[in-house]
């Protein structure tokens, strides 16, 4: 009826599982355990200090459901949890249940999530830090730049996608990526790791002479750290980077796309040149893609956030000038491991398996000649793809919503992946409420400077208040729009 879990190569920057078993479960859990504690030092040196950097970590879309998930796969994975949880458990960092409604809307969009981080203000969804009435408050990394320090973003996405683009650009639609790209540059941004070569044009680059532009992996690993004194562009696809499971199991995107921890290292081991400081972004932006899409994968993509969480960690821990703070902009679509009874245990195990997104799939299925498009052949792609077999009984859903009829009562779980998302659940039992954003609240966990300024229950317009003033920074100038 079903497969078992696939045996696969393990990502470039994660624990595999014969690294684990060299090294013992004990070793391993030690090792985090004391990266934990000197995170606990570090934050109680640093209470009501001053942070000279600031890293801020968002698992884009990460309802608690992923993170609840992500820890349990890496239990049955690894035998230790999430670096996260176990931030949490060693008592090492604040924590905080965080209100997430923009200035029109219950459920927020990341442009106006993020734009609370940036200017302390509810937008309306779509905008870039600028407000209802039409102001345009000064951008957060643009003030840490006007202060003398580093700025960066680093993302799974685009680099002008909603969440990075925040952080830097004042603008009336999230959608104008190309504009957004030029403001980047205009505003002067020390370094953006991501995709979006098609948005950030050759053209643009080129009007610049001082900027580094980078286009593969390679190219990364192979500069060094502050060799290059001007800003730092790393666009290392057209679009957004490849979902992890996909560039797991698919070598040449591995060699031509760094992973989010890759970026990370390299972006905290640059910036940190800087004698005055830094401020750093790093998005795991493709946690809210594989939740759009009701894809188990998801994950796969936290577990690429939380190595990156690892990085940041490390370089926080033994320092009393750190504040990391690690969050989400909202919940998107609610999943959770929903099986009893028969389920159990087993049934989750078989997420271990999964070895290509939802995405790879439905492109693999448009390749093939228009006479070989069946639900047969998708069907059999699933298979490929998540080592799980779609009985006969379902695959009456499955052409159904091939063709796009209605198979849910509910209008909006017959859009997009959700039947198949759901159909896959009676595999795995990892279930989806939806595939749209919520209004549930998020986590919020933080060590370091500033970090005791933080409300067990905040609102996202909260964070940057205590961001200003743990690197104190002067007022907000206005950018006239």
């Amino acid at each position: 009826m079903t497969s078992g879990p696939a045996s696969h190569p393990e990502p470039i920057d994660h624990v595999s599982r014969r690294g684990f078993l060299a090294v013992g479960a004990g070793a391993l859990l030690a090792s985090q355990g004391a990266a934990f504690r000197s995170a606990r030092a570090a934050d109680l040196a640093g209470a009501g200090g001053r942070a000279k950097n600031v890293i801020v970590l968002v698992s884009d879309g990460m309802s608690v459901g992923t993170l609840t998930l992500t820890d349990q796969f890496l239990l049955d994975r690894f035998d230790r949890r999430s670096h996260w949880t176990g931030w949490l458990a060693s008592g090492g960092a604040r924590r905080s249940l965080v209100a997430t409604e923009s200035a029109n809307s219950l459920v927020t969009d990341s442009a106006a999530a993020a734009s609370c981080w940036s200017i302390g203000q509810r937008v309306d969804n779509g905008a870039l830090n600028v407000t209802p009435a039409g102001a345009g408050p000064e951008p957060l990394w643009a003030r840490v730049r006007r202060a003398g320090r580093a700025a960066g973003v680093v993302t799974t996405t685009r680099v002008t996608h909603a969440t990075p683009a925040a952080f830097i650009v004042n603008h009336p639609s999230r959608s104008d990526e190309s504009e957004i790209g030029a403001q980047m540059l205009e505003r002067g941004l020390d370094l953006a790791l991501g995709g979006g070569a098609m948005t950030v044009s050759a053209k643009a680059l080129a009007s610049r002479p001082d900027v580094r532009a980078l286009s593969s992996r390679d190219e990364l690993l192979a500069l060094r750290p502050g060799a290059h004194a001007g800003p730092v562009f790393g666009l290392f696809a057209d679009q957004h980077l490849s979902f992890e499971v996909d560039r797991m199991h698919d070598g040449a995107i591995g060699r031509r796309e760094p992973t989010l921890a890759e970026m990370s290292r390299w972006a905290i081991e640059h910036l940190s040149r800087r004698a005055e400081g830094f401020a750093l972004l790093i998005e795991g932006g493709r946690v809210d893609h594989a939740a759009h899409n009701n894809d188990a994968s998801i994950l796969f993509e936290q577990w690429a956030f939380d190595e990156a969480l690892r990085v940041a960690l490390d370089f926080a821990a033994g320092r009393d000038d750190t504040l990391i703070v690690a969050t989400t902009d909202h919940g998107n679509a609610n999943p959770g491991f929903s099986g009893s009874g028969r389920y159990g245990r087993s049934a989750f195990a078989r997420t271990q398996g999964l070895r290509r997104s939802f995405e790879w799939l439905t492109d693999r299925h448009r390749s093939l000649p228009a006479g070989e498009r069946t639900p047969e052949s998708f069907a059999a792609l699933v298979t490929e793809a998540t080592g799980l077999v779609i009985e006969n009984d379902e695959r009456a859903i499955l052409a159904r919503w091939l063709a796009g009829e209605r198979v849910d009562p509910f209008a909006e779980r017959s859009r997009s992946y959700c039947p198949l998302g759901s159909l896959l659940a009676n595999r795995h039992g990892v279930a989806f409420l939806t595939p749209h954003h919520t209004s549930d609240h998020v986590e919020l966990a933080a060590s370091g400077p500033g970090s005791e300024r933080i409300p067990s229950f905040s609102h996202l317009t909260d964070l940057h208040g205590v961001m200003i003033r743990a690197m104190g920074l002067e007022p907000a100038l206005t950018h006239a729009r």
